[in-house]
């Protein structure tokens, strides 16, 4: 039995949030696909009727069964007027795979893909803070010029103590870049059917081809060597505080858990 059935909380609006913003994506796909008119946002909540000369599609919307059917509200329903044919589609019916990654070697990629190689999102938003904060660098400029100079940017350790410091969640939760992979992805709301590692990417992609029985429509592409290694997080710890790594450690303790990465005593113990 799921989690969601023994918890009125869940079961109720933060469930329900979590999954409509699953079935968006499939609704978006829809309405593109019969060139309907599109959300702006995929926060926005998707009209009950969008139609034009070749489909229409409901959204939540309850219909009328000619039979006994265990649920007559479904998520999305597409009337083709072309082929004069209605499907309905339930969140239930559709295989929902996720891929995770070791919390710290994604922590280090965003590091060197946000922190180091930064755009003015990121800059404004994270850089100048840090910056002043925990390099207690003076004159740092207020607006992102274009270049990224070698004394614009933290260091590691500096990402870690912005990450650990209780102040950086006051006002608004984690980028995603560095966010909790349970708080993006809900593993306790959305009954995923299939959770891959990236470590072990090509082998998990060919047994998530072959559920979806594509393996012989499918070939999945050799991935790159990863630049982030496991071997390698040692070495970027090395500038890291034990006391930093054990705080670092319990934010990302729910991520270990979950998705079966085990705890990293070279780094956490003395």
């Amino acid at each position: 039995q799921h989690i969601t059935a023994g918890c009125k909380m869940l079961a109720g609006k933060a469930y329900m949030e979590r999954h409509n913003q699953v079935a968006g994506i499939i609704y978006r796909n829809m309405c593109a696909e019969y060139e309907l008119e599109t959300p702006r946002s995929k926060w926005e909540t998707p009209p009950k009727v969008v139609e034009n000369e070749r489909a229409k599609i409901l959204w939540d919307f309850q219909i009328q069964a000619d039979r006994m059917v265990m649920a007559n509200q479904p998520d999305i329903v597409v009337v083709d007027k072309e082929q004069r044919k209605a499907v309905m589609a339930k969140l239930k019916h559709y295989t929902k795979f996720l891929f995770v990654r070791d919390p710290f070697v994604r922590l280090i990629s965003a590091y060197r893909d946000k922190m180091l190689n930064y755009d003015q999102y990121f800059y404004e938003g994270y850089i100048r803070v840090i910056l002043q904060r925990y390099k207690n660098q003076k004159g740092v400029p207020v607006k992102y010029n274009g270049t990224k100079k070698t004394d614009l940017k933290p260091s590691f350790h500096n990402f870690v103590q912005y990450i650990v410091d209780p102040r950086s969640e006051k006002y608004a939760p984690f980028e995603p870049h560095w966010r909790q992979m349970h708080r993006l992805c809900h593993p306790c709301l959305v009954e995923y059917d299939f959770v891959g590692h990236q470590e072990s990417l090509q082998e998990d992609a060919q047994q998530l081809l072959n559920i979806l029985k594509l393996e012989n429509a499918i070939k999945f592409p050799p991935s790159h060597e990863n630049m982030t290694s496991g071997n390698s997080v040692m070495e970027w710890f090395q500038g890291v505080p034990i006391e930093d790594r054990r705080k670092l450690y319990k934010i990302y303790e729910k991520d270990f858990q979950l998705f079966g990465y085990r705890r990293p005593t070279e780094l956490l113990d003395d």
